[in-house]
């Protein structure tokens, strides 16, 4: 088997934050440079630190993959990623699969579940905001579910990871959409996701453009 040349390797450090992987570097004051986490990680890769850094103690646990600020008591996952000689390629060494820090606790036998936001929460308001705004829906908003499964959340988390290494990019640009469809297509949706496969024929009241089921 041939070896890498570990010497290309150019590692960087994200920290998971509702749902979505950000640099350490885009919150310095309370984390640190993915270069410290490094050198720490390298010494002892299964090991525990404690940090005082801008905003308080830190402990990390890289057995883990997790961060934990010893003032608040908040925890969130790390990973480590790589690119090799500057070039496009960048690859998370492993895929992290956990939900939305934001959503509830639910069966994982079933496949999917629905929970109502409340209407006080902001995640609630943030989606109102865009329907109203981007949507121009004129009508009153009856409710906002959430729906949740884990096996297309991991889905989604892998296939954005695989863009990102095939754009090389540390992010890629998301867009909220909207659809339409018949409460008939619900269960389907919500278990297997869209089939975008549809075949012209069968796509009806193209509102807002061509759809999917």
């Amino acid at each position: 088997m041939e070896s890498k040349d570990q010497s290309d390797i150019q590692w960087y450090w994200f920290y998971m934050e509702r749902g979505a992987w950000h640099m350490v570097e885009d919150e310095p004051v309370i984390f640190m440079s993915s270069a410290d986490l490094e050198r720490y990680y390298t010494r002892n890769p299964y090991g525990v630190v404690n940090i005082t850094t801008a905003g308080g103690p830190v402990k990390i646990d890289f057995a883990k993959k997790i961060q934990v600020n010893l003032t608040t008591g908040q925890t969130r996952q790390i990973e480590r990623c790589f690119t090799i000689k500057n070039s496009c390629r960048c690859k998370c060494d492993t895929v992290s699969t956990s939900p939305p820090a934001h959503w509830e606790n639910a069966d994982p036998k079933e496949p999917y579940r629905a929970f109502i936001v409340k209407k006080e929460s902001s995640e609630y308001q943030m989606i109102e905001s865009f329907v109203k705004d981007v949507g121009l829906l004129q009508q009153t908003i009856v409710s906002i579910i959430r729906i949740q499964n884990v096996d297309l959340w991991e889905l989604y988390c892998r296939k954005k990871i695989q863009l990102m290494r095939i754009k090389g990019e540390s992010e890629i640009e998301e867009q909220k959409l909207f659809h339409g469809t018949s409460s008939n297509n619900l269960h389907s949706i919500c278990t297997f996701n869209f089939n975008c496969r549809l075949p012209q024929s069968k796509r009806r009241r193209h509102t807002y453009g061509n759809g999917l089921l």
